[in-house]
């Protein structure tokens, strides 16, 4: 899914977040041959401290006794302001810097706002929701300074493909087992009913 090149460096972790477009005021129809799975989200991107042309996603380093995954978590929350769910591993990449970064796609549950004492970095670093579309095109533009950052958004595109694709198998499984559960209720009502008896029908008073 990722390529990972050279040898060790400093163990780095972060995430991709992502948020459904229904509800936002960001919903636009879009053509229906052209939609994707990841044209119904958004995707969270921070600006780089050290060049203002670039916008990355939020990591840091991971610490001594810490998983690359609670390090991601973590690192999002202090650079990003948001927290929510690990949805998926992304895959490993060497960055420009030689880092080794392992990145996850997050579904965000909950958005800080700035000033939040968790929000550590909120004043060094703007953040910004993007389209797929629109991340694609800021990343294209500094694809030569930053490779890694575009193809970590084409797995994260994948990645909702396949969650989408998981959560749509699940639901349709529920769907047949309830309906199956329902018909199973039904059909024991329809024994227990006693058939209408016309007993009586001759006994009637002339």
């Amino acid at each position: 899914m990722s390529a990972l090149m050279g040898g060790s460096s400093r163990q780095v972790a972060g995430c991709v977040p992502i948020r459904s477009l229904a509800g936002t005021a960001n919903v636009q129809p879009v053509a229906e041959t052209a939609l994707r799975p990841c044209d119904q989200y958004e995707v969270l991107m921070v600006r780089s401290k050290y060049n203002p042309r670039v916008w990355l996603f939020p990591k840091g380093g991971v610490k001594r006794k810490e998983s690359a995954k609670e390090a991601a978590i973590r690192e999002t929350r202090e650079e990003a302001g948001v927290e929510g769910t690990v949805l998926a591993k992304l895959g490993s990449w060497r960055a420009w810097s030689g880092e080794q970064h392992t990145m996850f796609l997050l579904r965000v549950d909950l958005e800080r706002k700035p000033g939040d004492p968790l929000w550590t970095e909120y004043s060094e670093r703007p953040r910004h929701w993007f389209r797929f579309v629109d991340a694609e095109r800021q990343l294209e533009a500094t694809r030569r300074e930053r490779p890694e950052l575009a193809d970590m958004l084409r797995c994260a595109r994948k990645a909702i493909t396949e969650y989408e694709e998981e959560t749509a198998k699940k639901r349709d499984k529920e769907r047949k087992k309830m309906l199956k559960k329902e018909q199973k209720r039904l059909g024991k009502l329809a024994g227990s009913l006693a058939p209408c008896s016309n007993d009586d029908s001759d006994s009637a008073v002339p």
